[in-house]
């Protein structure tokens, strides 16, 4: 893992409701006022359980508008519904998603 660059890490635990999705968003975006040029950002979910339907079109529609802002997104689950789904946002947004097993996973390989 490259030191110089930004990393914005998420940690996800449980299921991911509407009211945690937007209280998300709203850190970010407060986040990103104070960062110039483009950020990596790190999905850590192997504590995520699942979240509301509402939760991911939020999602997506939010990564779609900061997808410039972003050099990589990344996410880390063994969870297969879990990482699917986070494929999903990559497609809407137009954006890859790589998908790791486990955070060393994402340590020693990215």
């Amino acid at each position: 893992m490259e030191r110089s660059k930004p990393y914005l890490f998420l940690y996800f635990d449980g299921h991911l409701s509407e009211d945690d999705t937007m209280e998300a968003i709203l850190k970010i975006i407060s986040l990103f006022k104070e960062c110039k040029g483009k950020t990596t950002m790190v999905w850590e979910c192997t504590r995520m359980t699942g979240y509301d339907e509402e939760s991911r079109e939020m999602w997506q529609e939010f990564m779609k508008d900061i997808r410039t802002r972003l050099e990589e997104v990344h996410l880390i689950s063994r969870n297969v519904l879990i990482r699917v789904g986070g494929s999903v946002v990559g497609m809407f947004a137009g954006m890859k998603i790589t998908t790791w097993s486990s955070i060393e996973e994402f340590r020693t390989k990215h």
